[in-house]
C-alpha cells in the first residue's frame, strides 16, 4: 500500500512546512466506527483501514495541512479513537511509508437522506388527499 496516490516506484511527497501526521495511538474499543472515520477522510479501502486500525500505534495519514489533521482527529476522537497529531519532521520515510498520504472530505453515504425525502413527499400527498382539491 505504499504511496497509492503515486506511480509506482515514486518518492514519497516532500514535507512542506507544517505538513502533520494524524496517528492513532492504540487499538480502539469501537474499532468500526473508528475504521468508518479513517475511510471518511482517507482515499483507501476497507481493508486498508482496518489493517491500519489493528497495528495502532500507527500513522493513519500523513503529509496533510493542519487543517485536514484537525478534521480527522476531530471524527476519530468522536468515534472513540486516542490519537494524536505530530509535525511529519518527527518520523521517517519508512515509518510513514504504509500511512495514507492524501486528504478526502467523504461525505457519508446519504441514506438518510432519501428515508427523509420519502416521508416528506408521503406527508405532502397525505396533506393533499385530506384537504382535497381546492
Amino acid at each position: 500500500m505504499p504511496f497509492e496516490d503515486s506511480p509506482s516506484g515514486a518518492e514519497p511527497p516532500s514535507p512542506r512546512a507544517g505538513d502533520r501526521v494524524v496517528v492513532l495511538l492504540e487499538p480502539p474499543s469501537r474499532k468500526i466506527e473508528v475504521i468508518k472515520a479513517i475511510r471518511l477522510c482517507a482515499a483507501i479501502g476497507l481493508k486498508d483501514a482496518k489493517e491500519l486500525v489493528e497495528q495502532a500505534p500507527t500513522p493513519v495519514l500523513a503529509y496533510v495541512s493542519p487543517a485536514e489533521a484537525d478534521i480527522l482527529y476531530r471524527k476519530l476522537v468522536e468515534a472513540g479513537a486516542k490519537v494524536t497529531i505530530e509535525s511529519v519532521d518527527r518520523y521517517s520515510e519508512s515509518e510513514l511509508a504504509h500511512a495514507p498520504q492524501s486528504f478526502v472530505a467523504s461525505q457519508p453515504a446519504a441514506g438518510c437522506l432519501g428515508v427523509g425525502v420519502g416521508v416528506l413527499l408521503l406527508l405532502l400527498a397525505t396533506t393533499l388527499l385530506v384537504l382535497g382539491p381546492a
